[in-house]
């Protein structure tokens, strides 16, 4: 339980950080974290890690967000054209920021079909919320609800 609880602050501290306007490279930032913290309470309420990539551990779970964090890093980096970059940076926060939701609700022990769900829906709304230009910021949900 204290483990649920800790991970819990750590999601409510990611949606304040995220209740602004975004880039595309914020958004897909707080994304690689929310999906780590979720995976955290996932893992912290007896459910299990698909991904045979990560361990479970915060160790584990830090070292998956630094690799994200690197890959996006890349991108930005790259010599692709600002387009490509972009459509980079919005899938990453749509698979990321639809994992999270994913895993928040299989935290909360919803059901299998309802966590996946709402995981593809939050991925779209990421993604269709996002500007392909990124000329205009992401508006995060935090903000979206409370407008």
């Amino acid at each position: 339980m204290k483990d649920f609880v800790i991970g819990l602050a750590l999601c409510a501290v990611t949606a304040t950080a995220s209740a602004q306007e975004l880039t595309s490279k914020e958004a897909a930032t707080a994304a690689a974290i929310a999906d780590s913290v979720s995976t955290y309470m996932v893992v912290a309420t007896g459910g299990v890690e698909l991904n045979p990539l990560v361990g479970t551990s915060i160790g584990g779970l830090i070292l998956l967000v630094g690799a994200k964090l690197g890959a996006l890093e890349l991108i930005e980096n790259s010599d692709q054209t600002e387009k490509e970059k972009n459509d980079q940076k919005r899938t990453a926060t749509a698979m990321w920021g639809g994992f999270s939701v994913s895993n928040l609700l299989f935290a909360l022990s919803a059901a299998t079909p309802l966590a996946i769900i709402a995981g593809l829906a939050g991925g779209t709304y990421l993604w269709t919320s996002t500007d392909p230009d990124d000329k205009k910021p992401v508006v995060s949900p935090v903000v979206a609800l409370s407008d």
